[in-house]
């Protein structure tokens, strides 16, 4: 692979294409999906409802960083200067540039700062970048289908995902605040809930990095089309909620035949729908749904 800035090869400075920590790549951050700019919910204090800001106007999406992991495999002295050539036509730059590599296309950026790591005969850099507008489009969505996991009633396998954890679900949300004026005493404050935050942690495969980066599209699409997404979750329980914080994607694995990365989905959830599935014992009393959970009447 080949990279460069401003339509400079990285391999005038001397550095060549190292590996990001948990990674086999040297590049990490372009495939995330960036959280929301500007208040994405409002949470009323009369009855603890969450107004959720979800039409195609509200929804606008952050930049995101960029690190590319390098290696110059030279004396100090001459790392030395490569390093201070490079910082030059850094500080020369008036506007964005393309970040280019020749896998994974063009990204508009800012440069915000390089580290330099020194060891015996070798200097490892880290160039930390920040897209402000990434192009997020060109995501298409999967068919419909039954599974066990789906988003908007499409099989989380049909983006490649596959599902290790679900967590969040269930739990009893904080107070949004506590004040009072009360004051030889605690005081306390009755109002709405905090919302909970329902995550979904996975990964996601593919057999070629073009097939990962078309599932890593669809899921852009889908978290941030309008209007609140569906989750089911383990066939009974249905997730009303929409994404605020984005997500990541980490420990970016390319082999021949295998593209593999970790995505954790994080919901605001606004409406949880139980579906329960009746078994009868003598009484006709038992209910459980169908992964064994029991709700005892």
């Amino acid at each position: 692979m080949s990279y460069s800035l401003n339509n400079i090869p990285l391999s005038d400075y001397g550095i060549k294409a190292s590996q990001a920590p948990g990674s086999n790549v040297a590049l990490t951050g372009h495939f995330d999906l960036p959280k929301r700019l500007h208040k994405p919910y409002q949470i009323w204090d009369d009855g603890g409802e969450i107004e959720a800001f979800v039409d195609a106007d509200d929804i606008m999406i952050a930049g995101r960083e960029l690190r590319f992991y390098g290696l110059i495999k030279e004396s100090r002295n001459i790392t030395a200067i490569y390093l201070d050539q490079l910082q030059k036509d850094i500080e020369a730059f008036t506007d964005l540039v393309v970040f280019h590599s020749d896998v994974y296309g063009d990204f508009n950026v800012k440069v915000k700062k390089i580290d330099p790591i020194y060891y015996n005969g070798v200097t490892s850099i880290i160039i930390t970048m920040r897209e402000p507008q990434p192009d997020l489009t060109g995501g298409v969505l999967p068919a419909t289908g039954d599974d066990k996991y789906t988003a908007d009633s499409i099989p989380l396998k049909s983006f490649g995902m596959y599902v290790r954890k679900v967590s969040g679900r269930g739990h009893t949300a904080a107070k949004t605040k506590e004040y009072s004026t009360i004051w030889d005493k605690e005081g306390y404050h009755i109002n709405g809930l905090t919302p909970n935050e329902v995550r979904v942690e996975g990964f996601v495969k593919a057999d070629t990095l073009l097939g990962f980066q078309s599932h890593i599209k669809a899921l852009w699409k889908l978290l941030t089309d309008p209007g609140l997404r569906l989750l089911h979750l383990n066939n009974y329980v249905t997730i009303h909620g929409f994404m605020v914080g984005g997500f990541q994607v980490t420990g970016f694995l390319k082999t021949e035949n295998t593209v593999i990365a970790n995505v954790d989905l994080k919901f605001i959830n606004v409406k949880e729908v139980l579906t329960v599935f009746t078994h009868d014992d003598v009484n006709g009393k038992v209910m459980a749904t169908e992964d064994g959970k029991l709700f005892i009447l």
